[in-house]
Order: structure tokens, then sequence, then C-alpha cells
């Protein structure tokens, strides 16, 4: 809806800058906060979305909406106001809608967040499942949906791409550069001074720092797992 102040985009040999229209037949949406009309059935609410869509055959639309609700575990739940779901529900209707049209690509924001974990593992199942057929565009902060979902991954920061790549790739190549220590508060501007501090974290009045480095500078420091690794890298 906004155009660039420069550049192109290209799906499937279409420049979409030039032409909007063909991306648009092709993409489905999941915003952050997906709002609803109160008191309309999930059922009656893809209906209406699908028309909007221009999915003006009947019967094609509603064997779709039936296959979406199953797809997202919301069959059952067809008939209740989608304004009464839950957190979680709510977000895989919204996946539901998205989807409607056959879209070739879908953008999705912050699609966990607020979640509890187990709906957390579920949506992210359901995202991988879509993700095998269609292009899926994650947009998050969250650290361990980069790690389970992403099999490329970008950092942006103030609109300048730092990193793209593989992000098991980067995993591999920050291998045994991560360390940690625990310190008092009071010292943590000494520490400061002299080493690459990615994080700080304050446990039981002591200081956790985590230092990047190509070698332990210090003997005390301690080599962190590659669990930590990932998560801290995602978090960079």
């Amino acid at each position: 809806m906004q155009q660039p102040d420069q550049g192109s985009i290209n799906f499937n040999g279409i420049d979409i800058v030039e032409n909007s229209t063909f991306i648009k037949t092709h993409l489905g949406y999941l915003p952050q906060d997906f709002g609803v009309y109160q008191n309309i059935t999930a059922y009656d609410l893809l209906n209406h979305l699908a028309i909007l869509k221009g999915m003006n055959d009947k019967k094609s639309r509603n064997e779709q909406i039936g296959a979406l609700l199953e797809k997202t575990n919301l069959l059952e739940h067809k008939n209740k106001a989608v304004s009464t779901y839950s957190g979680g529900m709510r977000q895989r209707f919204g996946v539901a809608q998205a989807l409607l049209g056959n879209p070739k690509i879908i953008i999705v924001d912050e699609p966990t967040a607020g979640l509890d974990p187990e709906e957390r593992n579920r949506f992210n199942n359901l995202l991988c499942e879509i993700g095998e057929n269609i292009i899926v565009i994650l947009s998050t902060h969250l650290v361990e949906d980069v790690r389970n979902l992403c099999t490329k991954m970008a950092i942006i920061d103030k609109g300048e791409l730092l990193l793209c790549g593989n992000p098991e790739q980067f995993v591999e190549d920050i291998n045994g550069k991560i360390w940690k220590k625990m310190i008092d508060k009071n010292e943590l501007s000494d520490y400061q001074s002299k080493y690459k501090i990615i994080s700080t974290q304050l446990q039981a009045s002591k200081l956790s720092l985590k230092v990047f480095s190509n070698e332990n500078q210090i003997m005390c420091f301690l080599w962190v797992s590659i669990r930590f690794r990932r998560c801290l890298f995602h978090h960079t």
C-alpha cells in the first residue's frame, strides 16, 4: 500500500512495486493484532472475508473454508463467535483467513506474542506445515520462533540489513566464541571497558555476563552451550 522510496521487489518475475495488484492476489497477511467483528461466527466471518477476496463460487468457497477450519483445528468451533476465542484460537483463525484464496506467500507479524507455551507450540507446528507448500515471511523478536521455524533469517537494525542467511550456519560460525561469568553488580563498568559484552542478566543479586570473544580472555569465563549460543545469536 505504501510505495518505497527506491529499489524493487520481484515475485515470480514480476516487479510488484510497479504492479502491486499482482502481489495482492497472491498474498495473505496476519497482523500482530487481529481484530474481528463482534458476535460473528468463525464460519460466517471466513465466508465474508472470502467474498471480499473475490471467491465468488459458493461451493468452492465452502469447501475451502471447511478445509481451513480443519487444518487450524477450529472445525468444531466454527459456530462460535471469534470474539469469544482464546488468544491461541484467534491466531489460528488469523492463519485460516490469511490462507483464503490459496495465496503463494503469507506474512505473519509477531504471531506467537502473548500465547502460552502449549498454544505457541501448536501454532508453530501449523506454520511449519504451511511453510512446506508456500512462502512464509515471519517477523518476530522471539528467539525460539526463529530457531524452530526459519530456514533463512535476516537481522535488520534501524533499516539496515546486517545479516542474511541460514540460522544454523550462523550458529556454527560463532561456535566456541560465547562465554559467561557471574560478577558483582558494581563490577559491570570495569568489565564493559575490557570485554565485548553482549548481554547481562541479574540472577540472585549477581550479574551473569555473556561475552563474545574468539578465545577465553580470562580463565574464569565459562564456555556457553550450543543451545545458549543459538539464542544469544538471534537476540543479537
